[in-house]
């Protein structure tokens, strides 16, 4: 048997076990499972703000304004308090430049 069907077989193998197990437990009425939370509303809770951080955004002349909107974008799913777009200096720049990796 060739081993590049090895995980093709294996996926038909498990999609054979859960098409049983599927089928074992659809006649059972699933209503008896004891749980504290059915029919309540869930707890309402809040997540502190740790820290909001500050960052400088800084750009060459080679980003891509798509790149810039991902970042912006990352910045504001990740709740940073303060964010903004800054010029890059000269030294920064020269840094750059002559980076070798």
């Amino acid at each position: 048997m060739s081993t590049r069907l090895l995980p093709l077989i294996a996926f038909i193998g498990l999609a054979l076990l859960l098409f049983i197990g599927v089928r074992m437990n659809s006649g059972k009425d699933n209503s008896a499972i004891p749980s504290p939370l059915i029919g309540k509303q869930a707890p309402q809770f809040s997540l502190p703000v740790l820290n909001k951080p500050e960052v400088l955004v800084k750009t060459d002349d080679k980003a891509k304004y798509k790149n810039v909107i991902d970042i912006l974008d990352e910045l504001n799913i990740c709740l940073v308090g303060k964010y903004a777009l800054v010029d890059l200096s000269q030294q920064e720049f020269d840094l750059i430049k002559n980076y070798q990796p």
